[in-house]
């Protein structure tokens, strides 16, 4: 799917995307069209589909219909997203299942264990049926909340106390579910800012000012984490020590903090110049942007490697960025969804499979490789094959 794909229920072809969101082989994205037109579409399988567009009525009201969206999270078939109408003063998080399109919190829902209707709200993030956001009340005042069916409650507020820390939550900047545990980026206000997850209904800390960067022997700089990315209950998210100078990617697997990789690790790779994006993780392997969209890198395959970026070639053209879903679900299993925007002005959403490489015939210059990289284009592209080529060992994380 790309610039010159038809827009299902709409006029003409796409002109823009946003970065998608992977589940299994099912992907969803934001796309935009001539004359003001936005919808949100997946591809399960050969069919793109429309689950909502500009012309959908908002549920939950009497009258008018959406008017813009935000970048969607998919989860099996069913999809979740921030939808706005009349000029952004109806607003909402909703979900569409294969049953109906329903609301999940709007301006008329109560806030749990708070005072008033919700007044704001950031993109969901999405796993099963169990939504996650952030949401503000008419001060200002944040917290993240898990819907789980009929059921909305509280994961943390500004009355929620900072494990670990002193004083209660006043900012959040963003959440991420998987199961019912929910991790986010939580903070005082101040120099008290860390990663925190809920499981259970129990807080606990994965990364704040007094936690250790493995990579740099020194605490993690206050106030520089990006969003997390949460599968079960492993916790993936960017963070910086020792000022600017170290910036990672890091993992946490049970009580063990790891090491993805740093740009001190890569010293002297353009790309990981500055770099410290919000990664994706599925089970224990990571994929993250790199460089202002230089290019993704990922360990899927157990291996550490360049996936595709700035000036590879890519369905016979080259590629000047590519994106990578900022909800923190651009990878799931062996699959990864991004955006690619070309030199020539044109973009298209890819999905990169992990596929096993046929064996070769003897003799053959160098051992073949055992895997390598699909790249299918979503409803159109032509699939390509790529080597995934291994950073050297100087540049390898450990």
């Amino acid at each position: 799917m790309d610039t010159s794909t038809f827009i299902p229920d709409g006029t003409g072809t796409f002109t823009e995307f946003r970065a998608p969101s992977i589940s299994g082989s099912n992907v969803a994205f934001l796309g935009r069209g001539n004359g003001f037109q936005a919808g949100i579409y997946t591809s399960m399988g050969d069919g793109l589909d429309k689950v909502v567009d500009t012309n959908t009525p908002i549920p939950g009201i009497s009258n008018g219909s959406f008017t813009d969206f935000s970048d969607p999270s998919i989860s099996g078939s069913n999809v979740a997203f921030l939808g706005l109408g009349d000029g952004g003063y109806q607003t909402g998080i909703y979900l569409s299942t294969e049953q109906d399109l329903a609301v999940v919190a709007d301006f008329n829902t109560p806030i749990p264990s708070g005072n008033g209707n919700f007044a704001g709200f950031n993109p969901p993030d999405l796993s099963g049926d169990n939504v996650a956001f952030l949401g503000t009340d008419g001060q200002s005042n944040p917290g993240i909340y898990l819907n789980s069916g009929d059921q909305l409650t509280v994961v943390a507020d500004f009355n929620t106390p900072i494990p670990g820390g002193n004083g209660n939550f006043i900012s959040f900047l963003s959440r991420a579910v998987s199961g019912d545990g929910v991790a986010f980026l939580g903070s005082d206000g101040g120099s008290q800012v860390g990663i925190y997850t809920s499981v259970g209904g129990s807080l606990s800390v994965v990364a704040d000012r007094n936690t250790l960067d493995p990579a740099s022997n020194n605490n993690f700089t206050p106030g520089f984490f990006t969003p997390p990315a949460l599968s079960g209950d492993n916790v993936a998210f960017g963070g910086i020590s020792v000022g600017w100078d170290q910036a990672g990617i890091y993992t946490k697997v049970g009580s063990q903090l790891n090491v993805v990789a740093t740009n001190s690790l890569n010293g002297g790779v353009l790309e990981f110049i500055n770099f410290m994006s919000v990664p994706s993780i599925s089970g224990s392997n990571t994929a993250f942007l790199t460089g202002f969209g230089s290019a993704i890198y990922t360990d899927l395959g157990g291996s550490f490697a360049r996936l595709i970026g700035r000036d590879d070639t890519l369905d016979g053209k080259t590629l000047a960025s590519v994106d990578f879903s900022s909800t923190s679900n651009g990878l799931s299993d062996n699959s990864l969804a991004f955006l690619a925007r070309f030199s020539d002005g044109s973009q298209g959403i890819f999905r990169a499979d992990l596929v096993s490489q046929p064996p070769q015939p003897e003799p053959v210059p160098e051992p073949t490789p055992l895997l390598g990289l699909l790249l299918v284009g979503i409803l159109g592209g032509a699939s390509q094959r790529l080597s995934r080529p291994q950073l050297d060992s100087r540049n390898t994380p450990s």
